[in-house]
Order: structure tokens, then sequence, then C-alpha cells
């Protein structure tokens, strides 16, 4: 069964881009052939696209709660769905955060949703406009990139 790992994010918005930025870096990794990477930018409905019917997504996004940028956090789809969205913006959607659209997802039932979500979550420094990312921010991708491919060989 198909595991989707999922970048969100704006690479226009600086540290914001980071799930972006970890997944074309991904793209040149050597993965199972089970594994599909997906660039979703901003567009909720290519987030929940990616992941109907796959077995397992793993989705990287920006984080803001106040951590030290370049923090790596991961969070279990019950776990982004406990933590209050005032606390934790991982927005990429602009109107609406991740846990907003997944228990939407959950609710209409339009999209399958995967038996298991993962999300990890970088710390960001600026979301200002630009191109380019944090040094804290930059350093940590190997690192992400490294959690992933756990992640993929414990499906």
């Amino acid at each position: 069964m198909k595991i989707a790992v999922i970048g969100i994010g704006n690479v226009l918005c600086g540290d914001e881009g980071i799930g972006i930025h970890i997944v074309n870096k991904l793209k040149y990794e050597s993965l199972p052939s089970n594994v599909e990477v997906y660039d979703c930018d901003t567009d909720i409905f290519a987030v929940l696209e990616a992941m109907d019917g796959a077995r397992k997504a793993i989705i990287i996004d920006a984080m803001h709660l106040g951590y030290e940028p370049g923090t790596i956090r991961k969070f279990s789809y019950e776990e982004l769905l406990g933590i209050s969205s005032k606390l934790m913006n991982i927005v990429s959607f602009h109107q609406f955060d991740l846990a907003s659209i997944l228990r939407i997802a959950q609710l209409t039932g339009v999209y399958k949703l995967p038996d298991e979500i993962v999300v990890f979550g970088v710390e960001v420094k600026s979301c200002d406009y630009s191109t380019d990312i944090s040094n804290g921010v930059r350093q940590v991708i190997p690192k992400v990139i490294d959690e992933i491919i756990k992640e993929i060989q414990n499906a």
C-alpha cells in the first residue's frame, strides 16, 4: 500500500517553505516503490488527494510554537488534533490549520484518510517574503530527511 510523503508550504515566505524544500531533496533519495513524494505547496485539495487511499501519510510543514528555530517535533494525527490552533500555527493554507483540514476530511468522508498520519513540524524563524530559509532551519533538513526515512522503514 502507498505511503504518501507530503511537503506543505510556501517557498516565497522564507522558512514557511521548509516542507517543500525537504520533499524536493527527498526526491533524490532511494525510496521504496510504494512511496510517493508530493510537493503540495499551499493547496489543501492537493494534500487531501495525495493522502487519499494511502496506508500512511507523512506530512512536513512549518510550525510556530515558540521553540528555538529549527526544532523538529513529530506529531501523530491524534496529537495534532489535541493541540489548540491558537498555539500551533501549521498554517500553509492561510485560513485553515492542518489539523482543521484533516478533521474536515475525516468528518465529511470525501477523502479516505490514511490509517496512520505523522506530521513533522519544523519551528520557523521568519515567514517574511523571501526565497531563503534561515540557517537554523536549513541545518535541520538532513535530520528531518533521516527521520522521514526511518518512518518509511518502520511502516
